[in-house]
């Protein structure tokens, strides 16, 4: 149980995708540092859509599994075991959060 928790953390630390900006910022700099055509803007900008579509799909298939893992764990765990997992899992989500800003802060 304790490695599917690790697993799905990790999972969820590195499902990120190109949204907006960074979708805009990445194109650019694919386009400028691989002098890219016209219409290999055009195709690498589909297939850049494409992968976060499917990444967005892929984040929601992943915090269903994550919520129903956690819905399981309520089950099994005492109160004072779920009250300190759900602190666990406030303070993970505030290193993600923090990771995700960090990550941001360097792109730019």
């Amino acid at each position: 149980m304790r490695t599917l928790i690790i697993c799905l953390a990790l999972s969820l630390f590195s499902i990120t995708g190109l949204a907006g900006d960074r979708q805009d910022k990445m194109l650019h700099k694919l386009t400028k540092k691989l002098d890219l055509t016209e219409q290999q803007v055009v195709e690498v900008k589909s297939i850049m859509d494409e992968q976060q579509a499917e990444r967005k799909e892929i984040r929601k298939a992943m915090e269903a599994l994550h919520a129903a893992t956690v819905e399981k764990m309520s089950v099994v765990l005492t109160p004072e075991q779920l009250e300190k997992f759900k602190r666990m899992e406030k303070k993970r989500d505030h290193k993600k959060d923090k990771h995700k800003d960090h990550h941001h802060d360097n792109e730019a």
